[in-house]
């Protein structure tokens, strides 16, 4: 994340671990961790769901793109470390008739699960492709292959809490993967227009935080925000939300109770603070999936 942005540098507890080859720095030069970690806990001209909640970045992007094990060990790593909760505002899909993404997805699986018995909330976003989660045949069908199994990580996982994102309508996102969902969040959309007749309305797209160190974009600076401040959309910035209110939860249980609350509490009381949208109970788009 950008460790000298205004809103962010005073809630950064450490400067946390880069687990891409050769590169030990974590500050951001893409935008898309500083824009996460805004939505957690931005406490300055932009307020986060919580602003007073402490971050610690571990660094698994290059460019644009980052390897499932560097993601991995990262998981692994924040739960050894024993954070309340992990967010994973990023997403991907691995074959089963791959020999090396068969190995990934049993290193996913154990890396969640390591997360979950160390105690630490793990919360991923579902995606944005537009897909149905529900079985891995139908994932890979919707890709394009009609003979393979897909699986997507690490939403959709059973030791994981997924969330889909939602429009201001409170309908689900256009680009908003769905199908295993605990919970949606606001994530923004193009426009209510959009799919229809292509139109963008920026009203329905999200604030964030973006990088001090990084150019504006045309947007940004027609739209005259300040440096620093950029929009966007995406289930990257639902899962965060999810994993703020989540953190909320846990600080104030502690307060009370001198002791962490447990993993099916935590999730009782997000359940019972949720506005129930689509089908009563779960709904493939918004959640509840039971694990």
């Amino acid at each position: 994340m950008d460790f000298n942005h205004p809103d962010l540098k005073g809630n950064i507890l450490n400067k946390g671990k880069s687990f891409v080859p050769y590169t030990e720095d974590t500050q951001d030069y893409l935008g898309h961790g500083t824009m996460v970690a805004g939505v957690i806990a931005s406490n300055g001209d932009l307020l986060g769901v919580g602003p007073e909640l402490g971050i610690v970045p571990y660094k698994v992007f290059q460019e644009n793109s980052a390897e499932s094990s560097w993601i991995i060990d990262a998981i692994i790593q924040a739960a050894k470390d024993n954070l309340d909760v992990i967010n994973l505002s990023l997403s991907t899909y691995l074959s089963k008739s791959d020999k090396n993404d068969r190995v990934l997805i049993k290193a996913f699986q154990n890396a969640l699960l390591f997360a979950k018995q160390k105690g630490s909330i793990v919360v991923a976003s579902a995606g944005n492709d537009s897909l149905n989660l529900i079985n891995s045949r139908t994932i890979a069908t919707q890709r394009g292959d009609l003979n393979d199994y897909q699986y997507h990580f690490p939403g959709g996982n059973k030791d994981v809490i997924t969330v889909s994102a939602t429009t201001k309508e409170k309908n689900l996102a256009s680009y908003s993967n769905y199908g295993k969902i605990s919970f949606s969040a606001p994530g923004g959309d193009y426009g209510p227009y959009f799919n229809d007749l292509k139109e963008f309305d920026i009203s329905s797209w999200i604030v964030v935080n973006s990088p001090t160190n990084l150019p504006q974009t045309t947007l940004s600076k027609n739209l005259g925000l300040p440096k620093g401040y950029e929009l966007d959309v995406g289930s990257s910035l639902a899962a965060p939300k999810v994993s703020a209110l989540t953190a909320l939860l846990i600080a104030e249980y502690e307060e009370k109770h001198n002791k962490k609350p447990s993993r099916s509490l935590l999730i009782n009381l997000l359940k019972k603070g949720a506005l129930d949208l689509g089908t009563k109970g779960f709904d493939s788009k918004f959640g509840y999936m039971e694990k």
